[in-house]
C-alpha cells in the first residue's frame, strides 16, 4: 500500500542564476513542467507539492543551465513489528466490542544509508529525522546515489542522478534539501470488504502502535470479518454476535388457592440460557416444596401446597442478560377451615339425627356424604347452610342411616369434617301382652317379652303408672317383664300397658276383665235379717236416700253452704281480673287507633295543600305577558290566604278535637281508676271476710267432729244392742227352725227364689254407694277446709283429677311460673299477634301443682319459662329439681289443646337471625317433648325482644290452630 505526504524540494545557488532554475515532473506516461509551482527565496526556489505518492515512479527534476538533478521519493514501513493479532470472538447483542492490536517500533535515532553503507553526516550532508529531511551542499557528481533513513517506522528513500557538465571556472553551484512532511501511513480498519468510518456507534483509532476500533450496542448485523490494514500490513478476526435471549412467552398473574400446586411457565428465543427465580427480589432456592426446571427453551417453577405466605411478585431473569426479565403477580386465596367439626354420635332408631358444623367463611357450598355416597335433599332428609354454619337434619332413623358422614367444600374436597354416627337398635315385643277375662279374688299374672336384655320397663293401667306394693309384683328377668296382682277386684279391670322407659313408641297393651264371684252367701237368712235392720237404721237416721238433706246434721247444711259461697267467691274474683285485663287491653287500642287516626287525617290535608300549590304553580308559568302574571299573582295570593286560613280553622279544629278527645281519655283513665279502686276495697273486703268465714269455717269443723263423734258412738251402741236382739232372735230362729227343718227346705226355694235375692242385692248396693258418696263428700270438706288452692297436692294427684278432652273455649291462655315476669311476658306474646283479631287473651300464674286445678281450658297455651344455667324448661323426672312445669305440660296434653314453649332470658338467644331458637341449648333434641315442638315449630328462645321471623312464626301458628 503506498504513502503520501508532502514532498518539499529546495535549491540554492548565486544570485544571478535564480531565475535560470526550472522545475519538471515526469513519469513513464507525461513530463510536466513546474515552474509555476515554485517559491522564490533569497539564493533559490522552493517546490512544494501536497498529497503526492511517496514511490519512486514519479521523478522531479531541476535544471540550471546544463546541469540537470532529477530527484525521486520513495516512504515505507519499516521497523514496525505486530506483537498483537486481532483474535477471534463471541459477542452478545446490544452489548459492545473493541478490537485492539499493537505493535512495537524499533528505538533510536535515525542512520543515513547510501547504497547500504552508513554516511556519517557532514559539513555537506546531513538528514534531520523528525522532517525526515535530507540536506545537500553543493552537490556534485561524487553526491548521485541512493539514500536511505528508517525513523518511526517509516523508511524514507531519496534516489538521485544528475547530469554534471565539466566543470568551468566560475560555475553556479546547486545545493539541495528534500523533505517530506508529514508522511502519512495508509491504515485502515475493514469489515468483510468495506473500510469502517467512525459514526453515533463506531469509534475508529488508528494511532500507532495501538489502534483500536469501538463498536457500541451490537446487532446481528455487525457479525463478520474484520481487519486491521497498516501499509501492507494486515491482521483479521471474525466477530460472532450471539442474539439476545427475549421472552417468547411471558409470566402471566396467577390466582390460586390454597393447598394447591403453583406452576409457573415461560419461554425464550433460544435454548441453553441460565435463568434465576425471584420471589419478591429475593432468590429462590430449590426445596421440598419448590423445584425449578428448564425443557430446551421452557423454564418453569413449581411450587407444592401453597399458602398465603406464597402470594407476591415473581421474576425470571436471563442470569447474563439482567435487563431481561419476565414477571407476574401470584394471589393466593385463602381456604376455609373448620371452626366447628362434626361430632360422634350414638342415637337410637326413630330419633332425629342432626349434625352441624361451621365454616370460617360464608357462602361456601358444601356437599354431604354417608360412607363416600353423595347425600341428596328430599323425605326425610333436610340440608341447610345459612351464614357459616351448615347442618344435616334426617327424621326418623334406622340402622341403615349409621356410618360415617363427612361434609366436603365443593370446591376443595381435602377441605371436610367427619364424624360416626351409630344408630342402636330398639327393642321389640317378641311376645305381646294378651287379653284376660278373670273372677273376683284371682290372681292376675301377665308377662311379655322383649327382644333385648337389660331393657327397663314401667307398667300402666288406664295411663296410670303402676308401681310395687303388698299386693302388686313387678319383675324382669333376662327379656322377660312380668306383672302380678293378688286378690284382684272389679277396680283393677281396665287397660294395662307395658312400656319401655326410653321410649314411650314401643309398648304392649291388653284389656283386662274382672267378672263377679257367685253370691251364693246370700241365700243365708241371717244376712238378709242382719241387711234389713241396718239399712232401716241408716234410712231412718240420714234420709240420704230420700234426695233431700233435711236428715243431714246442722253442721252439714253449714259446710255445704260454705262451699258454695266460696266457688261464688272464686267466680267473682276470675271475673274482676278478666273485666280488669279486658280494660287495659281496650285502653291501649284504643289510644294506639287515635295515633293512627290523627296521624292519616294530619297527612291527608298536608297532601292536598301541597298538591293544591302545585296546581296552582302550573298555572302560573303557562301566563305569558305581565298583566296575566300580575292577575295570576294575585289570584295566587289570594288562594293561598284562603288556604292558609282553612289550614288555621283546621288545625284548630284539630286541636279542639285532640283536646276533647285528651279529656275523654283524662275522664276514662279517672274512670279506670276509681273502678280499681272500688276492686281493691272489694277484694280487702273479700279478704277480711274469707278470713272470718275461715274462722267460723274452724269452729263448726270442730263441732262437727265432735257431734259425729257423739252420734256414730250412740249409733254404734244402738247397733250392738239390735245385734244382741238378733243373736237371741237367732237362737229362737233356731230353736224353732231345728224341729221345722224339713219345712223350711221346702219353703226357702219358693220364698227366696233368685229374683228375690237379686232385687234385695242391688238395693243394698244403691245403699252402700249412697252412703260413700255421702262419706267422701263429708271427708272432703273436713280435709280441704275450702278450696282446691289452699290444699298442698303433688302432680299425681293434679293429673288425675284433670278430665281428658274436656270442652275448651277458642282462646289463648298465656301461662307463666313467676308473677313478676308475667308482664314482661304479656308484652312480649302480644307484639307478635297481628293478625289473631278478637280471640281472647287470658294469663294465668301457676306457683303450685293445685293451681293447675283453675287453668283456663282454652284452645291453645303459650306456656313461658326463665332461662337457668342448666337450660330446665321442662324437668327430667328423677334429678331432683321438681316437677312443676312438666305437670302443667302434662294438664295441656290432657285438656286435647295445643301449645307453645316460649324460652325467655336466655343469653345466647340475643342476636338469632332468622332462627327460631338458640341450637345451642342441648336439652332441646334430649328432651323428646321438647324435640316434638321444635320439630312443628312450637319452640321459640328469646332474650328479651322477638324477632321479625318469630313474631311472623308465632302469629302464622296461633292463627292457623285457632281457625
Amino acid at each position: 500500500m503506498k504513502m503520501k505526504g508532502t514532498l518539499r524540494i529546495s535549491c540554492e545557488c548565486s544570485k544571478g542564476s535564480v531565475e535560470h532554475l526550472k522545475w519538471l515532473k515526469k513519469n513513464s506516461k507525461e513530463e510536466i513542467q513546474l515552474d509555476g509551482q515554485t517559491t522564490t527565496c533569497d539564493n533559490g526556489q522552493e517546490l512544494e507539492l501536497a498529497d503526492v505518492t511517496l514511490d519512486d515512479e514519479d521523478k522531479y527534476a531541476c535544471t540550471l543551465g546544463d546541469t540537470k538533478i532529477e530527484f525521486s521519493v520513495k516512504a515505507e514501513v519499516s521497523g514496525v513489528r505486530r506483537i498483537k493479532e486481532l483474535e477471534d470472538k463471541t459477542v452478545r447483542e446490544s452489548q459492545d466490542l473493541t478490537l485492539n492490536c499493537q505493535y512495537e517500533m524499533e528505538d533510536g535515532l535515525a542512520v543515513l544509508y547510501k547504497y547500504d553503507r552508513q554516511v556519517k553526516e557532514n559539513r555537506r550532508v546531513s538528514y534531520a529525522s523528525k522532517e525526515y529531511k535530507l540536506v545537500i551542499k553543493e552537490i556534485t557528481k561524487e553526491d548521485v546515489g541512493e539514500y536511505r533513513c528508517v525513523y518511526n517506522g517509516i523508511q524514507t528513500t531519496f534516489t538521485i542522478v544528475g547530469n554534471f557538465p565539466k566543470e568551468k571556472k566560475n560555475s553556479a553551484k546547486m545545493s539541495f534539501t528534500l523533505c517530506v512532511v508529514k508522511p502519512v501511513i495508509p491504515v485502515k480498519w475493514m469489515k468483510d470488504s468495506g473500510k469502517l468510518k467512525s459514526g453515533n456507534r463506531i469509534e475508529v483509532i488508528s494511532d500507532m502502535p495501538a489502534p483500536q476500533l469501538r463498536i457500541k450496542s451490537l446487532t446481528k448485523e455487525d457479525e463478520g470479518s474484520y481487519s486491521y490494514c497498516y501499509g501492507d500490513e494486515r491482521t483479521s478476526c471474525y466477530i460472532k454476535v450471539e442474539e439476545r435471549p427475549k421472552f417468547t412467552k411471558h409470566l402471566h398473574d396467577v390466582k390460586a388457592k390454597e393447598k394447591e400446586i403453583l406452576t409457573l411457565d415461560c419461554v425464550l428465543n433460544r435454548p441453553t440460557i441460565s435463568v434465576t427465580w425471584f420471589k419478591d427480589e429475593k432468590e429462590i432456592e430449590k426445596g421440598d416444596r419448590i423445584t425449578i426446571s428448564n425443557e430446551n427453551k421452557q423454564h418453569s417453577l413449581k411450587i407444592k401446597d401453597i399458602s398465603k405466605d406464597d402470594a407476591g411478585e415473581y421474576k425470571c431473569e436471563c442470569k447474563d442478560y439482567k435487563d431481561i426479565i419476565s414477571s407476574c403477580t401470584v394471589k393466593v386465596e385463602e381456604l376455609p377451615t373448620f371452626t366447628e367439626r362434626l361430632g360422634d354420635l350414638t342415637l337410637k332408631e326413630k330419633d332425629t339425627l342432626t349434625v352441624h358444623c361451621e365454616l370460617s367463611m360464608t357462602k361456601i357450598p358444601v356437599k354431604w356424604f354417608k360412607d363416600n355416597v353423595e347425600i341428596k335433599n328430599g323425605g326425610r332428609i333436610t340440608i341447610s347452610s345459612q351464614n357459616k354454619q351448615h347442618s344435616l337434619k334426617i327424621k326418623n332413623i334406622g340402622k341403615g342411616d349409621a356410618g360415617e358422614y363427612r361434609c366436603d367444600c365443593k370446591d376443595n374436597r381435602d377441605i371436610n369434617s367427619r364424624c360416626t354416627v351409630t344408630v342402636e337398635e330398639l327393642p321389640t315385643f317378641t311376645e305381646r301382652l294378651g287379653d284376660l277375662t278373670l273372677k273376683e279374688k284371682d290372681t292376675l299374672t301377665v308377662h311379655c317379652e322383649l327382644s333385648m336384655t337389660k331393657i327397663p320397663v314401667k307398667w300402666f293401667k288406664d295411663n296410670v303408672e303402676i308401681k310395687n306394693d303388698g299386693r302388686i309384683t313387678i319383675s324382669s328377668q333376662n327379656k322377660q317383664h312380668s306383672l302380678k296382682i293378688n286378690n284382684i277386684s272389679k277396680g283393677d279391670a281396665g287397660e294395662y300397658r307395658c312400656e319401655c322407659n326410653d321410649n314411650r313408641d314401643i309398648n304392649s297393651s291388653c284389656t283386662v276383665t274382672v267378672e263377679d264371684t257367685p253370691a251364693t252367701w246370700m241365700k243365708s237368712p241371717a244376712f238378709v235379717i242382719v241387711c234389713s235392720v241396718v239399712l232401716n237404721i241408716l234410712i231412718t237416721y240420714t234420709g240420704i236416700l230420700g234426695g233431700t238433706t233435711s236428715g243431714k246434721p246442722y253442721q252439714v247444711k253449714e259446710v255445704y253452704d260454705l262451699v258454695q259461697r266460696l266457688d261464688g267467691i272464686n267466680k267473682a274474683v276470675e271475673t274482676v281480673e278478666w273485666q280488669q285485663q279486658t280494660d287495659k287491653t281496650t285502653f291501649s287500642k284504643k289510644l294506639e287507633e287515635y295515633k293512627v287516626t290523627l296521624s292519616q287525617k294530619d297527612n291527608t290535608e298536608f297532601k292536598r295543600i301541597s298538591n293544591r300549590m302545585e296546581e296552582v304553580s302550573r298555572d302560573i308559568s303557562t301566563k305569558a305577558d305581565e298583566k296575566e302574571l300580575e292577575d295570576a299573582r294575585r289570584n295566587f295570593e289570594e288562594k293561598l290566604d284562603k288556604i292558609k286560613d282553612k289550614f288555621t280553622t283546621r288545625v284548630e279544629d284539630v286541636q279542639e278535637e285532640l283536646s276533647a278527645r285528651l279529656e275523654k281519655l283524662t275522664d276514662f283513665t279517672d274512670e279506670f281508676n276509681r273502678t280499681l279502686s272500688e276492686y281493691k276495697t272489694t277484694f280487702e273486703k273479700f279478704e277480711h271476710g274469707t278470713n272470718d268465714k275461715i274462722q267460723e269455717l274452724n269452729t263448726l269443723l270442730t263441732n262437727l267432729r265432735l257431734t259425729v263423734e257423739h252420734d256414730l258412738k250412740s249409733m254404734l251402741t244402738k247397733v250392738k244392742d239390735q245385734v244382741k236382739g238378733i243373736e237371741e232372735a237367732k237362737q229362737k230362729a233356731d230353736e224353732l227352725l231345728g224341729g221345722l227343718q224339713g219345712d223350711v227346705n221346702r219353703i226357702i226355694p219358693n220364698t227366696f227364689n233368685k229374683e228375690a235375692l237379686t232385687m234385695a242385692f242391688m238395693v243394698l248396693i244403691i245403699f252402700v254407694f249412697m252412703l260413700a258418696l255421702w262419706i267422701y263428700k263429708v271427708q272432703n270438706s273436713l280435709h280441704a277446709g275450702g278450696p282446691g288452692e289452699h290444699r298442698d297436692m303433688n302432680a299425681k294427684d293434679v293429673l288425675q283429677r284433670i278430665p281428658r278432652r274436656v270442652p275448651l273455649s277458642n282462646s289463648i291462655c298465656i301461662v307463666s311460673f313467676d308473677e313478676a315476669r308475667q308482664p314482661a311476658h304479656e308484652a312480649l306474646v302480644s307484639s307478635a299477634f297481628l293478625t289473631v283479631g278478637n280471640i281472647q287473651t287470658k294469663y294465668f300464674v301457676v306457683r303450685r301443682h293445685e293451681h293447675l286445678l283453675n287453668m283456663p281450658k282454652c284452645k291453645f297455651y303459650i306456656m313461658c319459662t326463665e332461662f337457668s344455667e342448666r337450660h330446665v324448661i321442662i324437668e327430667e323426672p328423677g334429678l331432683g329439681l321438681g316437677d312443676l312445669k312438666r305437670c302443667t305440660y302434662e294438664a295441656i296434653q290432657r285438656y286435647g289443646a295445643k301449645m307453645i314453649i316460649l324460652y325467655t332470658r336466655d343469653p345466647g338467644s340475643r342476636n338469632l337471625g332468622d332462627q327460631l331458637y338458640n341450637h345451642k341449648i342441648h336439652c332441646v333434641s334430649a328432651q323428646p317433648e321438647l324435640s316434638g315442638l321444635r320439630d312443628r315449630g312450637r319452640f321459640f328462645s328469646t332474650y328479651d325482644v322477638l324477632s321479625a321471623t318469630q313474631k311472623k312464626a308465632l302469629n302464622d301458628t296461633v292463627v292457623k290452630c285457632l281457625q
